[in-house]
């Protein structure tokens, strides 16, 4: 059913016009404080508004309103503009979806709506020159809809959703000018809730007792789905994300992130496993979220982190950003409660593209959106300007050994590092080395008495303040 495509190209109309920040934002509000904001979704650079940075959301006026979805241009800052309000009646939960979007571009917002008594889903199509198609429903059913996620990961659009605790999913097509869901699949009944999907995976959280377990279903054949299994069945699990990617990769696999017990979980399709995530600075992490940048940088995967740390009082949004460093860096830094922080691709220019870090901050009972971005060179980062290392791996993927061969332009001392993807250093050995001078270095995970799983995994350099990092895979 998947189709993996090589899709590393970069248009020249969308590399202008965009600035670059060395270091993450001052925290710019990009809604009103009177109101009570929530779940933003981004359109970035793409032949629509001519590749204007976009960010839809659900607005409601007080506790006692009903919900509207609203737009405001990121890039002018024009004033925020409503998109679907009806006396009434709630719109919530604005979900992009985006065909070709570096050309001939059709941008969708999936949604849900009671319009028509009980919750449903429905679409709208948003036009270049800023405006709105006819609005069109996707499910018609006398039970609520609700947690609609759309994939555009992968070859085919999909969608799941929660209807009365089940698991609903199924692919999206083109039907004259709107979009329709094709053969709707029931992935799980009972207890289930907040689905998210690829295009050969669900992942949802499950109650089972007083906890929420994260279960799974994979696709193994058209319209043929696995029997639920548990993925994670330890303690109660919220805040289930899949984890955006910035191009398609040439390897098949999913990567969730998850909040458990105050600390972010990763699951990734290669390693088959769990594995706690830690940050230094951070005991607490709350709703993290994580995007990645897949084949152009040097560190892959995963690029930038973001969560929530501290108490009610005084809980603000955190972010990592930095040559695999994990120490947490203080991004919203103010008195308000932050919370639900999200990662959004931004504008792309012809060495680096921006990330966008969006999330919620409370404010007299009212709930506003505040925006930060950073830029990350394409790559690496910002450090490796004047690098002073070169770095050549072999082979890669391997199954028993690694050549790592290195040119140092100065005279010191060379640490090699071996990382997964969590963080978690595996191996280290510091090697004296001249200027100018190719130096070679074998490592064997098995001679260490390292036992490593099968994915992805990282080598990284360091020379003073200069370090390079180079993705590898482990096949065995």
């Amino acid at each position: 059913m998947k189709t993996t495509v090589l899709f590393i190209f970069l248009f020249v109309s969308s590399f202008i016009n965009a600035q670059f920040y060395e270091d993450w934002t001052e925290p710019l509000a990009i809604t009103d404080s009177i109101s009570i904001n929530t779940n933003p979704d981004v359109l970035a650079d793409t032949d629509i508004l001519d590749g204007d940075v976009v960010v839809f959301y659900e607005k409601t006026m007080s506790v006692e309103s009903n919900s509207q979805i609203w737009m405001r241009n990121l890039t002018t800052l024009e004033e925020e503009q409503e998109i679907l309000a009806i006396e009434n009646i709630d719109f919530r939960n604005p979900k992009l979806l985006v065909f070709s979007p570096y050309y001939d571009t059709r941008c969708f917002i999936i949604y849900e709506s009671n319009e028509a008594g009980n919750f449903d889903i429905y679409g709208i199509e948003f036009f270049e020159d800023g405006s709105f198609g006819s609005s069109f429903q996707l499910t018609n059913t006398p039970e609520d809809e609700n947690s609609c996620y759309i994939s555009s990961l992968d070859a085919d659009i999909t969608a799941c959703w929660e209807t009365n605790s089940n698991i609903y999913f199924s692919e999206i097509s083109f039907s004259q000018d709107t979009l329709q869901f094709e053969e709707i699949v029931t992935i799980d009944t009972n207890y289930c809730m907040e689905p998210i999907c690829s295009d050969d995976h669900v992942f949802y959280r499950k109650m089972v007792g007083d906890s929420a377990h994260i279960y799974f279903s994979k696709n193994i054949a058209t319209g043929v789905w696995t029997q639920p299994a548990a993925l994670y069945a330890i303690g109660n699990n919220i805040n289930l994300q899949m984890i955006k990617h910035m191009f398609y990769s040439t390897m098949d696999g999913e990567y969730i992130i998850w909040e458990n017990n105050g600390q972010a979980q990763v699951w990734t399709y290669w390693s088959q496993e769990v594995s706690t995530v830690q940050f230094q600075g951070a005991e607490i992490c709350y709703e993290p979220s994580c995007l990645t940048y897949d084949v152009i940088t040097d560190f892959w995967m995963p690029a930038i982190y973001t969560f929530c740390s501290g108490n009610n009082e005084n809980r603000e949004v955190y972010a990592i950003n930095e040559e695999f460093s994990y120490v947490v860096i203080n991004i919203s830094n103010n008195s308000n409660i932050d919370r639900y922080p999200k990662l959004f691709m931004g504008k792309m220019a012809y060495n680096y593209f921006n990330t966008l870090n969006i999330w919620q901050s409370e404010l007299n009972d009212n709930s506003v959106l505040y925006l930060s971005q950073v830029s990350v060179l394409i790559g690496g980062t910002t450090k490796y300007k004047k690098n002073k290392l070169d770095l050549q791996i072999s082979p890669n993927p391997f199954k028993d050994h690694l050549e790592i061969g290195f040119n140092s332009k100065e005279k010191g001392i060379v640490c090699i590092e071996i990382v997964s993807i969590t963080g978690k250093k595996l191996f280290e050995k510091k090697i004296n080395v001249n200027a100018n001078y190719i130096h070679s270095f074998t490592w064997n995970p098995q001679k260490d008495g390292i036992n490593l799983s099968r994915g992805i995994y990282f080598v990284k350099l360091k020379l003073g303040e200069s370090s390079i990092v180079r993705k590898v895979v482990y096949a065995k």
